[in-house]
């Protein structure tokens, strides 16, 4: 099947794809991943990303949560894999990582805060959040969706204590982060780094490494509003599956399949 065009958009040719398929940017979306889940019932092969410089209705993992952007500074894609991939083991995790490497590579050695990994599926540097991570598996394939905060130098009053982005982070001198999107040099450099992380077997060490508030007492809220309180302890790791290992108060172990993770 021939391969389906987004509505406006137009093909990036700078930026390789180690996925071996077309990149394609569109000024304007609903979402990254609405796109491109109808690219895929097309026919679009695995491997296509579509790039979006705004979003109208982009989501976060909870319903109700909704992705903020400015126009041209966030890096929004998604990624079309083959939906066998959803079985992997610590999948979300695996992106995150691989983002956060991504991202320090346009910071000046050894200079600036970790970009660190918050279960289960954001990025933050310090206690600010910096980008987000969704995939969503269907019978069309795997969608992986990313956005990453890179050239806002300030956030609506509501986000301001909450978010930051590569520009803010200091010192991230690359000037190649100034450029609107669709932010080809770190798009490049992501999708490189999800494709070697898929395929990573220490992966489970490495996102502990960067475990946001590993080692730090926190409130861990259930995955679904409403359906548990809220329990307190230690955060201690991942397991095998990328599911969270945490210890109470009087050392009792927990393990979460879905939750939220707030300080105390």
């Amino acid at each position: 099947m021939s391969q389906p065009l987004p509505p406006q958009a137009r093909r990036l040719l700078g930026p390789s794809n180690p996925f071996g398929a077309p990149l394609w940017f569109v000024e304007e979306t609903t979402s990254t991943m609405d796109g491109l889940r109808s690219l895929a019932r097309d026919g679009a092969p695995f491997g296509t990303v579509l790039v979006a410089g705004r979003q109208s209705a982009g989501r976060g993992r909870l319903p109700g949560r909704r992705w903020e952007d400015r126009d041209g500074l966030s890096l929004l894609a998604t990624l079309l894999l083959d939906p066998g991939l959803a079985s992997l083991p610590g999948l979300t995790l695996r992106v995150g990582l691989a983002l956060a490497r991504a991202c320090e590579t346009f910071r000046a050695a050894g200079e600036g805060p970790p970009v660190q990994v918050k279960w289960p599926n954001d990025l933050m540097i310090g206690d600010k959040k910096l980008a987000g991570v969704l995939c969503e598996a269907g019978p069309a394939g795997l969608l992986v969706g990313f956005g990453i905060n890179v050239g806002q130098r300030d956030f609506p009053a509501d986000l301001a204590e909450r978010a930051t982005s590569l520009a803010l982070a200091s010192p991230w001198p690359d000037p190649r982060l100034e450029a609107a999107a669709p932010h080809e040099a770190l798009l490049e450099a992501c999708l490189g780094r999800i494709a070697e992380a898929l395929d990573e077997e220490d992966w489970r060490a490495a996102a502990e490494e960067r475990l946001w508030n590993r080692g730090r007492r926190v409130l861990i809220l259930p995955g679904r509003p409403g359906s548990e309180p809220g329990w307190e302890g230690e955060l201690l790791g991942l397991d095998e599956e990328g599911r969270l290992l945490a210890a109470g108060a009087e050392g009792e172990g927990r393990i979460f399949l879905s939750a939220e993770i707030s300080l105390r």
